[in-house]
């Protein structure tokens, strides 16, 4: 006979696969690119390609003001340009799954509650529900750092 402990690994691992292959499609379905996206892309494909916080959309705005690069966050612009690293071209899907893989981070830490505030069970049902809400499947799959 199976323990319990043995059933709540295969749920965990159903909820798993089941949220990555609703992720994995609708990646780049859902939400519609967003023209801040564009914006985002630019900005890393800069950084990664010429080492330059500005992009080439901000051309002409940004860059009429001194140290106008400072206006934007840093830190998220080097984390999506790592995401270039191996592209040829700026594209939506490294920025988004960089969001997914934030969204994932997200995911493990409401399971360590879950888990610490009520057992395995209630874990799975809070990373189910965050993981098939509305504001998550939005935010984890905008290549977006606001």
């Amino acid at each position: 006979m199976r323990s319990r402990e043995s059933y709540s690994r295969w749920a965990l691992v159903l909820i798993a696969c089941t949220l990555a292959g609703l992720h994995g499609w609708s990646l780049l379905r859902h939400p519609p690119v967003f023209v801040d996206e564009a914006w985002v892309a630019s900005r890393a494909w800069a950084l990664a390609t010429r080492d330059e916080l500005t992009g080439t959309l901000d051309s002409g705005v940004v860059d009429l003001f001194p140290r106008g690069w400072a206006v934007f966050p840093v830190v998220p612009v080097f984390l999506q340009s790592a995401t270039y690293v191996w592209a040829d071209s700026p594209t939506l899907l490294p920025l988004r799954m960089l969001s997914l893989t934030a969204g994932a981070c997200l995911l493990v830490a409401v399971w360590s509650i879950g888990h610490s505030v009520g057992g395995s069970r209630t874990a799975a049902l809070a990373v189910l529900f965050v993981g098939l809400s509305r504001p998550f499947l939005y935010s984890s799959h905008s290549g977006r750092y606001d």
